[in-house]
This record gives C-alpha cells, sequence and structure tokens, in this order.
C-alpha cells in the first residue's frame, strides 16, 4: 500500500480518537457536578484530565511526526516539543493510574496493596517519564543497539506494572461500580500502552481507537456511581 493511503489511515484514526476522548472528558465533566464524595469527584477530574492529555499526541502525531516540517529548525523544535508532552502524559497517566489505585485501597475492606504499589509507586511515577529521556540518549549515545532498544521497553513495563496493580486493586472493590470503572481504565490504558512499541501502522490506528474508546467507557461508567452515593 502507498505511504499516502497510511497517512490518510492515521490522520483519521487520529481525529476519530480526539473526537471520542474529548467527548468523553465532556461527559465526565458533567458527571461530576453530581457528585458529593469527594472520591467520585476526584475520579472525574482525573478521568476528564486524562482524557483531554491523550487528544495531544494525535495532534502531535500529524504535525510533527506525519507531514514533513518546512526547515530544519521546525523540526527540530517540533522533537523537542513531542518529547516535552509525552514526558507529561506519561507523567500525568501514571499519576492517574496512582490516584484510581489509592481511591480503589480506600474502598477495599482489607485496605490490600496490590502488587506492592504503595512501596514502588513513586519508582514508577518517576521511571515513567525517565524512561522516554532514557531511550532518548540510549540511540544517541549508543545507537541502533540492543540496550539502546532495551530502554524502549522500559517505559511500557513501567506502565505495565501500573496498571496491573490497578486492575488486582479494582478486583478487591466491592462496589460493582467502581470496579467496572477501574476495568475499563485498565483495559483502555493496556490498548495505548500496545501502540508505544507497535510499528505497524494499521494495527497501531484500531489499538489506538480501541484504547481510547475504552476510556471514554471509563468516563461514561462514572454515571453509575451517582446512585451509589445516593444509596441506590
Amino acid at each position: 500500500m502507498s505511504i499516502d493511503f497510511y497517512l490518510t489511515t492515521d490522520i483519521i484514526s487520529f481525529l476519530v480518537a480526539g473526537a471520542i476522548l474529548a467527548f468523553g472528558a465532556y461527559r465526565a465533566l458533567q458527571f461530576r457536578k453530581a457528585f458529593n464524595d469527594p472520591i467520585f469527584r476526584s475520579r472525574a477530574l482525573w478521568t476528564a484530565l486524562v482524557l483531554a492529555a491523550w487528544i495531544v499526541p494525535n495532534d502531535t502525531q500529524i504535525l510533527f511526526n506525519d507531514l514533513p516540517p518546512p526547515t530544519a529548525i521546525i523540526g527540530v523544535l517540533a522533537d523537542v516539543v513531542t518529547v516535552i508532552l509525552a514526558i507529561l502524559l506519561i507523567l500525568v497517566s501514571v499519576v492517574f493510574i496512582d490516584r484510581n489505585i489509592r481511591a480503589a485501597r480506600e474502598l477495599d475492606f482489607f485496605h490490600r496493596d496490590s502488587l506492592g504499589w504503595e512501596k514502588l509507586k513513586l519508582v514508577a511515577i518517576v521511571g515513567a517519564p525517565a524512561s522516554i529521556l532514557l531511550n532518548l540518549l540510549g540511540s544517541l549515545v549508543l545507537g541502533n543497539t540492543i540496550l539502546a532498544n532495551l530502554t524502549f521497553f522500559l517505559l511500557p513495563a513501567t506502565l505495565a506494572y501500573g496498571v496491573a496493580a490497578l486492575l488486582l486493586s479494582g478486583i478487591r472493590v466491592h462496589n460493582r461500580y467502581m470496579r467496572r470503572y477501574l476495568e475499563f481504565v485498565g483495559i483502555g490504558f493496556i490498548l495505548l500502552i500496545v501502540t508505544i512499541p507497535l510499528a505497524v501502522p494499521i494495527l497501531y490506528d484500531v489499538f489506538l481507537l480501541l484504547g481510547s474508546y475504552f476510556l471514554y467507557l471509563s468516563a461514561t461508567s462514572l454515571y453509575h456511581l451517582r446512585d451509589v452515593q445516593r444509596g441506590v
């Protein structure tokens, strides 16, 4: 298939994923107004923030990667902006995972620590965004070597650990609506994590759309939490 075809499918998938995430963020903010419990209000706000944050890499991918820069200077600036946005996105995502694990732990009768997250979360919060810089430095210093390529997988590995702790925490929550919300968040992040090392164009678009849709489902599932706090 031609490069134009892949470019077109990329742009369409990024725009559709962005629209899904934007609508999900809007719904989460709407639901937040109906909550009185600070735990649920916090979930709604953080969900909206994360969904909005994941829209940004879609736009930068189109502007900076798929479309060639007009000048070399703009190309360099685009790379710098992309790295900064990627670090911020991953940092927000890991903190979001951490806050969801904390919320699930509060709702767990035994307040169990899933996979030792409380002891290792600082490593994950710092290590996930730092892995982007390590990969960049590794590529520049070591070139295309096995060691440099291994640093590339530090990011998805760190995120996968956080998602695993999140899903386990969700299983331990007796509130079925909160459990469903955490499941949607976990599945959405799993699908988006797959896109990080995935270099196959069409599959990348499929996982991006599915991941965005499950994050959207996590936002819409907040609606049922309104009935929980009312005792329904």
